[in-house]
C-alpha cells in the first residue's frame, strides 16, 4: 500500500485496505530510507521497535511502580505472545 501510494495511487480511494495509516507511512518512510524491497532493514526496525518498547515498560515501572518487576513481567507476557505467532500471522503483520 504505501509503495502504491509513492507511485500516486491514492490509499483508501483507489486501494481498499483496512490498514491504519501510521503502518502506512512507517513503511514508506523506511521505503524511501532502506530501498523498496529490502526485507532486512524492516526486521531490523521490528527489532529496535520491540527492544524500545521493553525498555518503555522496564523504565515506566520503576518510575511510575517503584521496581523493574512488573515491567519484566508485562514485557515476558508480551514477547511470549509475539514471539509465539505462527508464520501466516507473521507474515500479515510483516
Amino acid at each position: 500500500m504505501a509503495l502504491g501510494w509513492d507511485r500516486g495511487v491514492l490509499p483508501y480511494r483507489d486501494l481498499a485496505a483496512n490498514n491504519f495509516p501510521g503502518t502506512m507511512y512507517l513503511v514508506w518512510l523506511l521505503g524511501h530510507l532502506a530501498g523498496w524491497g529490502w526485507n532486512p532493514a524492516l526486521y531490523v526496525l521490528d527489532a529496535a521497535m520491540l527492544l524500545t518498547f521493553g525498555a518503555v515498560m522496564l523504565v515506566g515501572s520503576s518510575r511510575r511502580l517503584g521496581g523493574i518487576l512488573p515491567g519484566l513481567i508485562g514485557y515476558a507476557a508480551f514477547l511470549n505472545y509475539y514471539l509465539s505467532l505462527d508464520y501466516s500471522l507473521v507474515a500479515q503483520r510483516d
